[in-house]
């Protein structure tokens, strides 16, 4: 089975060596790995450049800069594997990530699978695993759409798992271009339209954590881009004929994703900037309308969205529990 391994490259010069070589040093061998180069203008491209002279399983795309989604949806165009996985270019891979995954998809080919993920912080060198261990193998029909709208076992990142190629381009799936919270819509989007998922309980992949992330930016178009995000999946849901029986959760987990970048804002902004942010959440997006539906959270959560009705206690207590390094709520 071929697996075609997508990866898009932005400015990462420092790290794309260690990801291609993790990706490259796989047990399973019958891969083809697509980088797409998104208008780089530092030595990325030449490094791709090196690996594809290197190993015949390399391909190079390179095109203007057009966006992290604009470079995966490259990345599937050309894809010819039964499965696509997405690798972000400053991530790296255990070496038995995809012999793991074939291992658990070549009987029952479900449209997707995850593994569990480690983040690895560049600035405290702290680690730590999402989630917690998988109490089963698999899930189907409407238990996928309900768990992964309560993030209990399906993650929103769309690295950590791999997708039936035709499942995506039967059902239309694709990233949406010029929106920060693509990952969210995506991962909702397969939850939606998938009939089987299965899960690999191992930590397979690591995700590094660094300073000039878009998605850790604080800006007012995290907010915007979130609630776009959720109005896209609403109506996705609407023409499924599904909205009525998920209403209650689709709002908590809209809450739920609000309070993140509300947590995210204040941990990488000053009380300035953070204050006319909040004001975005709260009177822009319908996180207070949907504050009824927090009970369906853990108990964090619950804790956080009353603590956040506050701005300068939030803040406060945002600040605090950041420099104690309690505060991982992915």
């Amino acid at each position: 089975m071929l697996i075609s391994i997508i990866v898009p490259i932005y400015n990462v010069e420092d790290y794309l060596s260690k990801c291609l070589d993790s990706i490259l040093s796989q047990t399973y061998k019958n891969i083809e790995v697509i980088l797409v180069n998104d208008g780089s203008t530092d030595r990325s491209l030449q490094i791709a450049e090196k690996y594809v002279l290197a190993d015949k399983r390399v391909i190079l795309i390179s095109q203007k800069n057009a966006g992290l989604s604009a470079a995966r949806n490259a990345g599937v165009d050309k894809a010819g594997g039964e499965y696509v996985v997405f690798v972000d270019s400053d991530d790296w891979l255990e070496a038995d990530f995809i012999s793991e995954f074939y291992e658990k998809i070549k009987i029952d080919l479900p449209d997707f699978a995850c593994c569990h993920s480690q983040y690895d912080n560049i600035s405290s060198g702290k680690h730590y695993i999402y989630g917690e261990n998988y109490s089963f193998d698999k899930l189907s029909g409407e238990l996928i759409l309900q768990d992964a709208f309560l993030g209990k076992n399906i993650h929103t990142a769309v690295w950590g798992k791999i997708y039936k190629r035709n499942f995506l381009i039967e059902n239309h799936i694709s990233f949406e271009p010029g929106i920060i919270n693509e990952d969210t819509l995506y991962t909702m989007l397969v939850s939606l339209y998938a009939k089987e998922v299965v899960f690999v309980d191992k930590v397979l992949y690591h995700s590094l954590e660094r300073n000039g992330s878009i998605s850790r930016s604080p800006k007012a178009q995290l907010f915007l881009d979130m609630d776009t995000a959720f109005l896209k999946i609403k109506q996705h849901l609407i023409e499924s004929q599904r909205y009525e029986a998920v209403e209650h959760i689709y709002k908590a987990r809209y809450v739920k994703s609000m309070l993140y970048n509300l947590l995210q804002t204040a941990q990488r902004s000053g009380y300035s900037q953070f204050k006319n942010l909040y004001d975005v959440c709260l009177k822009e997006t319908y996180y207070l309308k949907y504050g009824s539906c927090v009970t369906l959270l853990s108990f964090r959560h619950r804790g956080m969205f009353l603590c956040s009705r506050n701005k300068c206690l939030f803040y406060s207590v945002v600040k605090l529990l950041n420099f104690c390094g309690f505060l991982q709520m992915h």
